[in-house]
């Protein structure tokens, strides 16, 4: 059996994942601009598609 080498890792481990993920999605102009544009158009319940979940 052939012997592993040692190796040392660091971790670094961020407390708060969602706060990446939201600046992130929010770091560039274009991203802000989409979400802003998508979160208008839920305010419209015309927009939505209706599904009976019996039916699928």
């Amino acid at each position: 059996m052939s012997e592993g080498k040692v190796i040392e890792a660091i971790l670094l481990i961020d407390d708060n994942p969602e706060t990446d993920e939201t600046e992130y999605l929010l770091s560039t102009e274009a991203n802000r601009r989409y979400l802003t544009e998508v979160l208008e158009e839920l305010k419209h319940c015309e927009n939505y598609i209706y599904v009976d979940p019996e039916t699928l």
